[in-house]
């Protein structure tokens, strides 16, 4: 059987330093990801951003940029793969408190020191498109600036 579920995700930047989030999952197994969540069929993209930030961070983006699209496939078990295709945000500007939230825990990591965990599937490239894409434009040229 194969499944897709659409998500969103967003990459969040403090100087030198992303945002990981440790997901541990129910078996146990400790992956590192970014702040993401499902979007439902007629959910705007930008907005699922923006709540899957604030829910897994403490953190209200005040602006948020895209990077791309990206699709992994997962297998679990004999017969069953799923694809997930993800729209991938990026904001550097963002205000309040990291906080965790469920089994979910928000840590600020320096970009040099990202290869040292155990990362889920694409979360490397997402970061390294999103460092790219930040470089090229001042953090006042956003382009979805959601306060004017």
């Amino acid at each position: 059987m194969v499944t897709t579920t659409p998500l969103v995700c967003v990459v969040i930047f403090n100087e030198t330093r992303v945002l990981l989030v440790e997901k541990v999952y129910n078996d146990g197994t400790i992956a590192y990801g970014l702040p993401s969540g499902k979007i439902k069929e007629n959910e705007n993209p930008i907005r699922g951003a923006l709540q899957a930030a604030e829910e897994k961070t403490g953190l209200v983006l005040k602006d948020i940029r895209d990077v791309g699209e990206y699709s992994a496939v997962v297998s679990r078990g004999e017969g069953w793969m799923h694809t997930k295709r993800v729209l991938a945000f990026y904001s550097g500007n963002f205000e309040g408190d990291l906080r965790p939230s469920g089994r979910n825990r928000p840590f600020w990591v320096g970009l040099d020191l990202v290869d040292n965990y155990n990362l889920l599937p694409n979360v490397k490239k997402i970061i390294m498109d999103a460092f790219n894409h930040h470089k090229l434009k001042p953090p006042g040229q956003s382009h979805f600036n959601l306060y004017g």
